[in-house]
Order: structure tokens, then C-alpha cells, then sequence
């Protein structure tokens, strides 16, 4: 949908969107409101989002955690909580510069700069105003139309009266509105000599991306302001909006990017932009919209990203659509509860697991459960497998999940190896944090740990076993009884293999009597033997 190509509202009379006319209703008698009413109303609906939106509470806390590291934690939590007021306000604040007209804040706008975006657009070669996703986006448009006509970009909603009640608040404030995948009229608008605003802030993927740093941590950072820049010359200023804290009053910053900008490098180019947007956000850090992943593309893939605990994507799709996903797979050795596992074409692999989760109870299924323990371990700081992908397939009694899994030896060929000392470090390591946490594995198959990075993965999570707290000492001696036992037999070509194990695990775990575990160790071991040399004599 582009410039004023909006459906008419009479085409959204059907009863499914009754609770979207609803909810629109509510914010149009909102929007006019007194402001003293809509700061607590969108306080209101800011806590309670944080309190029901627990997987946006999540990304925010990662968010700030990373770009603030020099919060203590009791700052950080604040600040989050600050965020999703600042976001409630701003849903209200949007709502009033979609359907108010501009003229009623105009006592309430300061704006600075505005002679630097008025000359760049005397240049007549277009202008490019680069801005990011603060709650005041929305009403800064409303508050801009009243000094220059501009058009801007954005992204569908996916409900399509929300989209059309957003396409026609905009097209209120703007010449023009394109969405962000239609860049052709986006050019054309600047061959024109008009201005674009377009905000450059979030992640869209690898795709037309770089890598740039973001508040000292990586960020695929999107080319496109090069590129439209790039195209006609066009002048680049960069906008700065936000309420300022406890009035009512609104601030609008123009300033003119170096005039290198583009360079021709991408990755430079997209550092600059990342440090102005820096800048912006930490006027009123709150403001700005921390709810979005913005660091999910890593150069590492999905494993690497810092959101582990959100929603796996569960897919429904076709018996032909899995016939394509596993053409020219490479069929692998299942074990550990897998009851068929693939190498893709792709370099991930794929499970199938027995059964269908239940309609009801979907997370009581093994494939639920698989995806749940390894987000669990990672969050917790042990590796493990990333789940990619929950497919529902129409036609198979089977549950195919796809996943990361890292390349590596698995611990059972490296004890079959010439000198298997050297993994020992991160062995004794794996198991002493897999204790800590209350986590064991009944019945270890050495083939499921990989030994990849200096580190070992577990790959059939879905069989851990968790309790509420630390593993005692009789736990963990059974725990470690078929490695120890496993080693042990091992000692006589490589020497006290066993003895190193118990000295690194112990430290480890930082346990208080080494001694006392030590001797039940040495029991548990004296009972393994008995109990070999009873199986071999039958």
C-alpha cells in the first residue's frame, strides 16, 4: 500500500473486527482526552503491558541489559519499567497525531534546527531525514507537517483495518506514505526534490545488511539510507523527537549528517548512523522503543543471538512443503529418544519425534519439551542445541523440529581416542554447571555431547531431568558413575584419566568437602566394578 491507496472503512464491517472497531473507539476518545488524562491512562496501559507481556518484558530487560551495562541491576529494572510507560503514553500520543489536528500542539512544540532541514531541501535534490523508533514518532510527524511536507515509510500492519486506520492517520501528516519494501516510490519522491523520513533502527535480517556496532554490541544494520541517499545526492539530516519529562511539551532536533555520508562503505556508513541514533536515544533513553529484537541477526546465526527465552515459531505446512525442506538430506545415526534425525541441505539438522502435540496441551509433547530444557540450559550458560523451527506436518503422526547443532567429535569418540586428557577441563566443567543447576542426565549416551569451540553440547535435552535446587552429593555421584566408570577403564593407557576428572570437577563446583565426595565416589566406583566383574562372569 502506497501514497493514498487506502480501502475504505466499509470494507471492515464484519463481526471478526468488532474488537479491532473497539479498541479504535477507545483510543479516538483517549486522543481527546485532557493531557493530564492521558499520561495516566497511558501509564496505566504501560504497566499492565509489561505485567501480561511477558515475552516483550523479556526482550526489553536483554535490551537494556546490553546497552546499558553500567546500570546496576536495580537501575536497568527501572529504566524497563519507564520503557513500557514511555510506550503507553506513545500508543495515546500516536492516536493524537493521527486524528487531531496538528494545530491544537503547536503550543506545546519546540523545534531546533528546523533552518537546517528548510535549506537542505532548497538544494532540490531531495532530502533524506533519518530518525529512529521513539514512542513520540508518530506525533512528531503530526507536529512536522506543520513546518515541511514530508512522506514516510512503514511497515504493514497484519490486520488490515488497523493498517488502513494507521494508513489514513499518516496520510493526515504526510504528502505521501510508502511501504518499506516499495523503495521505487520512495526514490522517485526524492528525485522530486521532497523530503523522505525514514527510520533505519531495526532488524530486518542478514538481507540488504551489515554488521555495525549498536551501543557496543553488534547490530545488522540496514544499508537502505546509503542506498536512497546515494541514488540522487539527496541532502541527509537526522531528527530527534521526544517529550520532555513531566511537562507537556514536545522537542523537535534537526541536524545535518557529514557530508561524506555515503561513503561507499557500508559498514562505516552504518556505524555513523548507529552512533547519531546512540546520541538521540540517550537524551530520554525510556522513549525509545526496546520492545523490538534488535540484535537477533548475529554474524554467528541464531545460536548467537541474546534472546533465548522467546517464542519458537511453530509451522504448519504441507507433506510437499517437508518433502522440499528435506530434499538431498543426509540420513544420521538417531539416538536419545530422536526417532529419525537429518542433516538438511542446508547445514541444520532435523528430529522427528513420535506423535502430535496435543490441541490443548501442546507443550506436554517431547518436541515442546526438547525446545523448552535447551533454551533452559543456555539461559543458564550451558551449550546446547537451538531449536530453529516446530513443524506440524498435514499427513504425518510424527513431529519434525529443526535446530542448530554444532560440528564436533561426540564424547564417545573421544574417549575411544589416543589421548582424550585434553577434553578434560571442559568436561569436568559441563557436568559441575549442569549440577549447580539442579540438572541431570539419567542414562548419559556419551554420543549425545559434542565436543565443539572448546566446550560440549548437549543434544537430546528433551531427557534432563530438572530438580528444584542444587544436586546433592549422592545425586551427582550417580550422575558421573558411567563416565567415571568409563574413564577408570581408560587409566591404564592414559594414566590417573578418573583422578584429573575429580580434582577439575571439584573445583569446579567449589564443593566444601572434597574429601567426603571423593569417598563416595570411590564407593560408587568400587560397586560399578563389583557389579562389571558379576556381568562378565555370567
Amino acid at each position: 500500500m502506497t501514497t493514498h491507496d487506502t480501502p475504505r472503512f466499509s470494507a471492515f464491517l464484519a463481526p471478526r473486527y468488532w474488537p479491532v472497531w473497539a479498541g479504535i473507539g477507545f483510543l479516538c476518545l483517549l486522543a481527546h482526552m485532557p493531557h493530564s488524562v492521558r499520561i495516566r491512562c497511558g501509564t496505566l496501559l504501560g504497566l499492565l503491558t509489561q505485567a501480561l507481556a511477558r515475552e516483550r518484558d523479556y526482550i526489553t530487560r536483554i535490551n537494556i541489559g546490553l546497552c546499558f551495562p553500567e546500570l546496576n541491576t536495580q537501575q536497568q529494572h527501572e529504566l524497563v519499567r519507564k520503557s513500557f510507560i514511555a510506550n503507553g503514553i506513545g500508543l495515546l500520543e500516536t492516536a493524537g497525531g493521527w486524528i487531531r489536528d496538528a494545530h491544537y500542539f503547536r503550543r506545546h512544540l519546540s523545534i531546533s534546527g528546523l533552518d537546517v532541514l528548510l535549506s537542505a531541501r532548497a538544494e532540490g535534490r531531495g532530502v533524506l531525514l533519518l530518525g529512529a523508533h521513539f514512542t513520540t514518532l508518530d506525533l512528531a510527524a503530526n507536529l512536522l507537517s506543520l513546518s515541511c511536507p514530508f512522506a514516510v515509510t512503514y511497515r504493514k500492519h497484519g490486520n488490515p483495518l488497523f493498517d488502513a486506520f494507521m494508513h489514513r492517520g499518516r496520510l493526515r501528516n504526510c504528502e505521501a506514505v510508502f511501504e518499506r519494501r516499495d523503495l521505487r516510490g520512495a526514490l522517485r519522491h526524492l528525485k522530486n526534490g521532497h523530503v523522505l523520513w525514514y527510520a533505519a533502527d531495526q532488524d530486518y535480517g542478514p538481507e540488504h545488511a551489515v554488521f555495525a556496532p549498536f551501543f557496543g554490541t553488534v547490530a545488522a544494520t540496514i544499508t537502505t539510507p546509503g542506498r536512497l541517499a546515494r541514488c540522487n545526492r539527496s541532502a541527509v539530516v537526522m531528527v530527534r523527537h521526544h517529550r520532555r519529562e513531566g511537562s507537556h511539551h514536545y522537542e523537535l532536533e534537526f541536524t545535518r549528517v557529514d557530508e561524506s555520508f555515503p561513503s561507499g562503505d557500508d559498514v562505516r556508513d552504518a556505524s555513523l548512523i548507529n552512533a547519531l541514533t546512540e546520541q538521540a536515544i540517550r537524551h530520554y533513553p525510556e522513549q525509545y522503543l526496546w520492545m523490538h529484537k534488535r540484535f537477533k541477526t548475529q554474524p554467528q546465526g541464531k545460536p548467537a543471538s541474546p534472546y533465548i527465552n522467546i517464542r519458537t515459531p511453530r509451522r504448519n505446512i504441507s507433506l510437499l512443503q517437508f518433502q522440499e525442506i528435506t530434499d538431498e538430506a543426509t540420513a544420521l545415526e538417531a539416538s536419545g529418544g530422536f526417532q529419525r534425525i537429518l542433516k538438511l541441505r542446508n547445514g541444520r539438522h532435523l528430529a522427528l519425534f513420535p506423535g502430535l502435540p496435543s490441541r490443548f496441551f501442546p507443550n506436554r509433547h517431547v518436541s515442546a519439551r526438547f525446545d523448552r530444557h535447551a533454551k533452559l540450559l543456555r539461559m543458564r550458560g550451558i551449550a546446547s542445541i537451538t531449536v530453529d523451527n516446530i513443524f506440524q506436518v498435514s499427513g504425518m503422526d510424527s513431529t519434525p523440529v529443526s535446530f542448530f547443532m554444532p560440528e564436533g567429535p561426540s564424547l564417545a569418540e573421544l574417549l575411544a581416542a589416543e589421548d582424550p586428557s585434553f577434553m578434560l577441563p571442559a568436561l569436568s566443567a559441563f557436568f559441575a554447571a549442569l549440577h549447580r543447576h539442579g540438572f541431570l542426565i539419567p542414562g548419559l549416551d556419551f554420543r549425545n555431547l559434542i565436543f565443539s569451540e572448546q566446550r560440549f553440547f548437549l543434544t537430546n535435552p528433551h531427557e534432563l531431568l530438572i530438580r528444584p535446587g542444587s544436586l546433592g552429593y549422592d545425586e551427582r555421584c550417580v550422575s558421573l558413575g558411567d563416565l567415571l566408570t568409563e574413564l577408570a577403564l581408560n587409566q591404564s593407557r592414559h594414566g590417573d584419566l578418573m583422578d584429573q576428572f575429580c580434582q577439575l570437577y571439584c573445583q569446579h563446583t567449589g564443593l566444601g568437602d572434597q574429601p567426603v565426595f571423593r569417598e563416595k565416589l570411590s564407593r560408587l566406583m568400587c560397586l560399578n566394578s563389583a557389579g562389571n566383574a558379576q556381568k562378565s562372569a555370567r
